[in-house]
């Protein structure tokens, strides 16, 4: 990301985090990602301790916001690679997928992000002994440069060949004009048969979205650092009108609550409550 911005690394260990808290669920976990715990960990330079941050009203938002979003990701992905190829996580962070999800060496996973945090990564994962199942190849480039595409080939990435794009936690991270010129890039090397996943913001959130009230000053200070940091690319476009701007074709547009209702999980009032905002999630093929 650009250096102006908040640091984007810090969500994707928020992200870490949850994933974990997930994972340690008894019996109805939606994920299983054994390496998460494990990020956060290096980065306190301790075993995290799950204990009481568990029970705050704003932990409670991330621990279903991201247990709902990944496996939407997961099961996309998993259907996508039966036909194509090739995998490229726009604003990788700190996912597992080319070691969690089973994916064959027939696969290639590329993991686009900033030199700085595929390097703590592959720190981390390296200490476990982690080994992908797939192929894996790291591309560290600026997902604003607009230099995607020459980055993706230098790395191995074939335009010729179906490929899935996964926009994961990332598009609310960039502004409209930096969205719709990497959604561009994104189209101008996907061949025919490919498949782009999503994920944007119905209208912007605020301090009224959370239960300001009942936060302590710890917690308020982690939602401003966060809320903060989005630049709401795409905000308030239907995902079916993004995809089809961008020469995609909508297969599959939900969102955060929808999921939420049929895994039976209860919905915090800033996605459930009515005038929510909605975490829009869609896959389009192209």
């Amino acid at each position: 990301m650009t250096p102006h911005r908040p640091d984007v690394s810090w969500t994707a260990l928020l992200t870490a985090d949850s994933r974990a808290q997930e994972t340690r669920r008894a019996g109805d976990a939606l994920v299983t990602d054994p390496y998460a715990a494990a990020f956060v960990a290096a980065h306190r330079g301790a075993s995290p301790d799950p204990a009481g941050r568990g029970a705050s009203a704003l932990w409670a938002v991330f621990e279903f916001y991201i247990p709902q979003r990944t496996p939407f990701f997961d099961q996309a992905v998993l259907r996508a690679t039966a036909t194509c190829g090739q995998v490229v996580l726009l604003g990788a962070g700190l996912d597992t997928r080319a070691y969690r999800l089973g994916l064959t060496p027939s696969t290639t996973v590329y993991e686009v992000d900033r030199p700085a945090l595929l390097a703590f990564k592959d720190e981390v994962l390296g200490t476990l002994g982690a080994t992908p199942t797939c192929r894996r190849a790291e591309v560290r480039a600026d997902l604003t440069s607009g230099d995607l595409p020459a980055a993706l080939a230098q790395a191995g990435f074939d335009p010729r060949q179906p490929s899935v794009f996964v926009a994961e936690g990332l598009l609310m991270y960039l502004t409209d004009a930096e969205a719709d010129a990497l959604l561009d890039q994104v189209t101008t090397i996907a061949a025919p048969g490919s498949v782009l996943l999503g994920e944007h913001y119905s209208r912007r959130f605020t301090d009224a979205d959370v239960p300001w009230d009942h936060l302590d000053d710890t917690d308020r200070a982690t939602w401003r650092r966060l809320s903060t940091s989005w630049a709401y690319g795409l905000v308030g476009r239907h995902p079916a009108q993004v995809l089809t701007g961008h020469g995609w074709t909508p297969t599959n547009v939900t969102d955060l609550a929808t999921l939420g209702r049929a895994t039976g999980r209860p919905i915090p009032p800033a996605f459930g409550a009515p005038g929510a905002g909605k975490v829009w999630l869609y896959e389009g093929r192209r």
